[in-house]
């Protein structure tokens, strides 16, 4: 589905679904955390701690992680600072080249 997407195009693709994982899992255990933190006390609260950090590390890895080859352009950044929140994922995950620098086929890309 997303074989002309730059990201899988450059073998970034890993890294993506990585981060998202990552992400679901770490809201995953904070949800888990949070309905357990009346009964299991400090063991719940670990949960939700790490569950926040797991979901952070996750964020970040995606943000600083995925770039462009070339021009070293950070796209999820890119993509989640200048679309709107109802859009950047899907225009990211559609993009056949680095809205920076135009990379794989050389033609600056628009943004």
């Amino acid at each position: 589905m997303f074989e002309q997407s730059v990201i899988k195009q450059t073998g970034q693709w890993a890294k993506a679904l990585i981060a998202l994982c990552g992400l679901i899992a770490g809201g995953a255990v904070t949800f888990v955390g949070i309905s357990r933190l009346a009964a299991s006390g400090r063991a719940a609260f670990l949960m939700v701690v790490g569950g926040i950090l797991l979901a952070v590390a996750s964020s970040l890895l995606g943000i600083a992680g995925i770039y462009c080859p070339k021009c070293k352009a950070r796209w999820v950044w890119t993509a989640i600072s200048k679309r709107a929140s109802n859009e950047w994922l899907a225009w990211l995950l559609n993009k056949p080249e680095c809205p920076s620098c135009g990379y794989p086929s050389g033609n600056r890309g628009q943004t």
